[in-house]
């Protein structure tokens, strides 16, 4: 889910316990994912994601930052005792399915029982600030502002639709684990097999960068907390990316297979210009791809402190100088 006024809002450090298992509370330092300095990060990120896409004013800008501010401390202490309780146990199921150990039915149940009431409460409360949010919008913003609502609404529906049937016993087992291969089948959908160098296109790509950034930008552990937050995000839009078109990348990535092959029958000219036109379509399936990439990219470049994007700027200016330099 994009993190902008729509996920945010009452809900950001719901969303971010749920992908992490974390625990939070205004005050409390004891835990390590979730600490407070933590949050006011993620608060601080997604008020100037907010401001990038909507292209916000200063006055804007600060109206939405209160908004996010108030809402996600709000609904965090309100229900940090059942968060607390409930997080832990989510974060140890996704961590078993990856294991291939699955929870039992009854498990997730009694989980579910207890979250749904908090992400009905942030759905709720999220649509109500959005619309609320909306007033302070020019026209122009609020083209965009109505479309990400209604892409948030749809994205509750199928959210609550999840857990309501969990919380009434009727969890498949294999859900988690099918989750976290089917990730892994999409993943490969436009990658040849021959393939071994990775794109900007290939999550596995996306993963490198993000380790990559958190080691040049000496990130601490709730930096790194919200670089992964950033990723996983990405990687979810990225995933239905790719369901909405995996028929059209198999065709494509066939076609390309198929027409590479050297003993075609087809002659060498026309096999040329086929192989272009799909290679070409091809490259326009992965557009929207690389652009998630790009965004990754500046999402996670808000993250650092100026003094880490200071000292990182130096150490890459001396390995530039000692790579010339051959010393």
């Amino acid at each position: 889910m994009k993190r902008t006024m729509l996920y945010v809002s009452a809900s950001v450090l719901l969303i971010s316990t749920i992908a992490f298992g974390g625990k939070a509370k205004k005050g409390n330092n004891s835990f390590p994912l979730l600490q407070e300095n933590t949050i006011n990060t993620i608060i601080d990120v997604t008020a100037r994601s907010v401001a990038r896409r909507y292209d916000l004013n200063p006055d804007q800008a600060q109206i939405a930052r209160e908004m996010i501010e108030r809402n996600s401390w709000n609904f965090i202490n309100e229900h940090y005792d059942t968060l607390l309780e409930v997080m832990p146990k989510l974060y140890e199921f996704r961590m078993k399915a990856s294991e291939g150990e699955d929870p039992t039915p009854a498990e997730v149940q009694a989980v579910a029982q207890k979250l749904y009431p908090l992400i009905v409460e942030a759905r709720n409360l999220i649509v109500s600030q959005n619309e609320k949010f909306d007033q302070y919008l020019n026209d122009k913003q609020k083209v965009k502002h109505q479309r990400d609502i209604a892409k948030m609404k749809k994205d509750f529906a199928r959210i609550e639709k999840k857990f309501k049937r969990w919380k009434e016993g009727g969890y498949r087992p294999g859900e988690f684990a099918k989750r976290r291969h089917r990730r892994r089948r999409m993943r490969n959908i436009n990658k040849p097999k021959t393939q071994k160098t990775l794109d900007p296109t290939m999550f596995d790509f996306w993963e490198m960068y993000v380790k990559t950034f958190i080691e040049a930008f000496q990130l601490d552990q709730g930096q790194v907390t919200l670089a992964y937050s950033v990723l996983n995000d990405m990687k979810t839009r990225a995933n239905a990316y790719r369901q909405d078109h995996a028929r059209e990348f198999q065709e494509v990535q066939q076609a390309i297979e198929r027409l590479s092959k050297a003993n075609t029958t087809q002659p060498d000219k026309k096999r040329r210009e086929e192989l272009a036109k799909y290679k070409k379509k091809l490259a326009k399936l992965n557009q929207p791809l690389l652009d998630m990439f790009e965004e990754l990219k500046q999402r996670l470049m808000d993250i650092p402190t100026d003094v880490q994007r200071k000292s990182a700027q130096q150490l890459l200016s001396t390995k530039d100088k000692q790579d010339k330099t051959g010393k």
